[in-house]
């Protein structure tokens, strides 16, 4: 060493012998310090360490001997024997400085505070203010590649939790210096060293003073205990690509946390299953479209944390979802509660004496804090429970009848640790009353009866009960309405009915019947607004002859009679229609009919008779009165000119067109006419407007001739061939298709012949 009389940094040598713990205070003594961990897997946070340099201010060890130390001050310099230092100045500082990927610590600090500015504000405009500024910190100033800090010992414990990343490697070098400030008369720079950090997260909150050692912070709030948080871990190399809102993450897609609790370390009562401590899994809400777990644990029910006992922690990072192929787990931080007062406060049943509830009933609660409970259903059930509900069905609990219960919280797990005070009672009724009934309650009420009735809170099912006019019926029904009609019912007939609520499903375990309630059903109602009305006409254009009438409330079908009565003499087929004097028309068995309306096949003109009635039954055995009787003429008539229109077949004319002897145009227009349509269609192609188009066809072909001479155009023939072809064409489907009428025909049996005259045959 040189000779000199003051601290020079010539004099001071390189800082040797790099250390790496786990616990911010070793080592406790410097003489015979705790070993350091292996530098190749150091889990975070970690607190750097190395020798003391020669003329440092707080000693060093030389031969053996440990501490030499100078005065506070210094103020007479530190003499030792064979030095040359007469009044010598100590070593004031040391300079580290650490190069890697990690964050600025003095940045997660602004970052946090900020935060929990964010957490209090309500103000809109401020919350995005601190929202756009977090954003721009983390984007622009977090993420560091360097950082050196002046020491004024020969240790370094990051100034802020997180500053260093899992699963990174980080070198670091140290010199010694004679001033404060670190930035003249230092020493030479120590060697570059390295440590790599174990992928396991790193614990942050709540502080743990002493790290992985067994002290811990004491005290800790119910608020302050409800949350343990580690350090964000973004690692491209151990974790695969996550894309959340168009922005790519490598992070862990789960967390696994392990926590214990008293002084013993116990597995937590929540995590133990079975002699296993199975650590609790923090992975996404993909119901809520989450891709990344928190980056935190919530006690959000308080059934973690109770007051005035010692916690343990330690979180593993997870490559999958599911809890999986994991990182190892963090250090074990540790803190403890204070006191805070336990409360009960009913969640399930509402505390409600009028309202019934259906069975089961499950009493809930929540209370913040406690581990176990001592409840009390009054006069039924008392016991203990470690979680904060207990289910009671029948038969301990009868229908209809209220109760009441109270909760006790205890510290403990037994139940042997308790509150002082009961909380409580809160009161809840059971499901079974009967309900009250709403429809019916009167007479002349019409058929299908639809029943109502309250619907009972709690209820499962109903029981329906009716009796009267032979019918004694008794069924369960899922909801509080039923519907009876004919042939259960039947007119002008008195019924009673009942209901009765039940708790469970298909009419089980049910309460009492309610009142009976009596009804009377109605009588069908004679139709009315009849048309045609009375005498009055029907026409022989019309495409229907129609009958219709008002429907009738409750009725299903209609019978009716129509009778021929009166002989129009102007009926060319008088003579005919005289012998049908006095018959029924008749359109379908019996004449009954869904609708409130009917067609008639009316062939004679005169005079009709008809009536009609309201049924419940398609064989009109359960039915209401006949109609008076109406009259209406059947009367040959033309078409309005309003309502002629164009038509290609004439029907349901007045006279008939003696020319076509092979059809009668006073006939009523029916499906066969469509035969008729067809062949008009055909035969006016065919006779007339084909012979028009072959006559053009020629005239285009000599002018197409024509001016292809007088212009030499090379194709006229080719031209003229596919105008023919065209036409042929044509004409082969027209013949086709009186073919295919006559074929079809007669494979139905009519003798018709290829080109028979088919349009005759009907």
């Amino acid at each position: 060493m040189p000779e000199c009389n003051k601290c020079d940094k010539d004099c001071l040598d390189k800082p040797s012998n790099p250390q790496y713990y786990d616990n911010p205070t070793y080592p406790n003594d410097i003489c015979t310090p705790e070993s350091g961990k292996n530098q190749n897997n150091i889990y975070l946070p970690v607190k750097l360490v190395w020798d003391g340099v020669r003329g440092w201010k707080d000693g060093w060890r030389e031969g053996g001997t440990c501490p030499k130390t100078c005065s506070a001050s210094c103020p007479s310099g530190c003499i030792y024997p064979n030095e040359c230092y007469e009044i010598p100045e100590c070593v004031q500082s040391y300079v580290i400085k650490i190069t890697g990927d990690m964050r600025d610590p003095e940045k997660l600090r602004e970052i946090d505070e900020l935060e929990e500015k964010l957490e209090k504000e309500t103000d809109p405009q401020k919350i995005r203010e601190y929202t756009e500024e977090i954003e721009r910190i983390k984007k622009e100033e977090l993420e560091i590649s360097s950082y050196e800090k002046v020491l004024n010992k020969s240790e370094f414990i990051p100034s802020y939790s997180c500053m260093f990343k899992s699963n990174q490697t980080y070198q670091w070098q140290v010199k010694a210096c004679c001033d404060a400030t670190g930035k003249t008369n230092c020493g030479a720079w120590s060697e570059l060293w390295s440590f790599t950090a174990n992928p396991a997260p790193e614990p942050k909150l709540p502080y743990d003073p002493d790290w992985q050692g067994s002290g811990k912070t004491e005290n800790l709030s119910q608020e302050q205990s409800e949350k343990l948080q580690w350090c964000k871990i973004e690692d491209s190399t151990r974790y695969e690509e996550t894309t959340v809102f168009g922005e790519k993450n490598y992070r862990p897609l789960s967390y696994n946390a392990l926590i214990y609790y008293l002084e013993e370390d116990l597995c937590h009562p929540q995590l133990s299953f079975g002699g296993q401590c199975i650590p609790s899994l923090l992975s996404p809400d993909e119901r809520q479209g989450e891709k990344l777990p928190p980056d935190e644990f919530t006690d959000y029910y308080s059934i973690f944390f109770a007051k005035k006992t010692p916690y343990a922690w330690k979180i593993a990072a997870c490559k999958d979802k599911h809890g999986f192929d994991c990182s190892d787990y963090s250090q074990l931080w540790r803190f403890g509660t204070t006191d805070w007062p336990l409360s009960v406060a009913p969640v399930n049943p509402p505390n409600d004496s009028q309202r019934p509830i259906g069975l089961p009933v499950l009493l809930k609660w929540t209370s913040e804090g406690a581990n176990s409970f001592n409840y009390e259903l009054i006069g039924i059930s008392s016991g203990t429970t470690t979680v904060a509900n207990i289910t009671f069905d029948y038969p301990q609990l009868a229908l209809d009848t209220v109760y009441s219960w109270k909760v006790q919280p205890c510290l403990d797990y037994e139940a042997e640790e308790c509150e002082e005070t009961w909380f409580g009672p809160w009161l809840f009724r059971t499901t079974g009353r009967p309900p009250q009934l709403t429809y019916p309650k009167e007479d002349n009420i019409p058929m299908p009866v639809n029943f109502d009735w309250e619907n009972v809170p709690g209820a499962k099912s109903y029981v329906f009960k009716i009796q009267g006019g032979g019918l004694n019926k008794e069924e369960p029904t899922e909801k509080s309405e039923f519907s009876l009609d004919y042939p259960d019912l039947k007119q002008e007939t008195d019924y009673t009915w009942q209901v009765k609520t039940c708790a469970r499903e298909n009419g089980n375990v049910c309460g009492a019947y309610s009142t009976p309630q009596s009804f009377r059903t109605f009588k069908l109602s004679t139709p009315i607004e009849l048309k045609p009305e009375d005498s009055g006409e029907i026409y022989t254009y019309q495409s229907l002859y129609n009958i219709s009438w008002e429907p009738v409330a409750g009725a299903r079908f209609y019978q009716f009679e129509v009778s021929y009565v009166g002989v129009d003499p102007e009926d060319p087929k008088s003579e005919e229609c005289q012998g049908l004097l006095g018959e029924k028309i008749v359109l379908s068995p019996d004449d009954i009919v869904s609708r409130s309306s009917a067609s008639l096949p009316l062939s004679c003109w005169g005079d009709y008779q008809w009536q009609v009635k309201a049924c419940l039954d398609i064989s009109c055995q359960e039915s209401g009165d006949y109609s008076s009787l109406q009259t209406f003429n059947f009367v040959a008539k033309e078409a309005p000119p309003e309502t002629r229109g164009w038509g290609l077949v004439p029907c349901g004319r007045t006279t008939d067109d003696p020319s076509t002897t092979w059809r009668d145009e006073t006939e009523r227009c029916q499906v066969k006419h469509i035969f008729i349509m067809f062949f008009l269609v055909i035969d006016f192609l065919l006779w007339k407007v084909i012979p028009l188009i072959l006559v053009l066809l020629v005239l285009a072909s000599g002018v197409i001739f024509y001016f292809s001479a007088k212009l030499e155009a090379p194709t006229p023939l080719a031209k003229v061939k596919s105008l023919w072809k065209a036409a042929g064409i044509g004409l082969a489907i027209i013949f086709f298709a009186w073919t295919i009428v006559s074929f079809f025909l007669t494979l139905f049996g009519y003798q018709v012949g290829i080109f028979g005259p088919w349009w005759q045959i009907f």
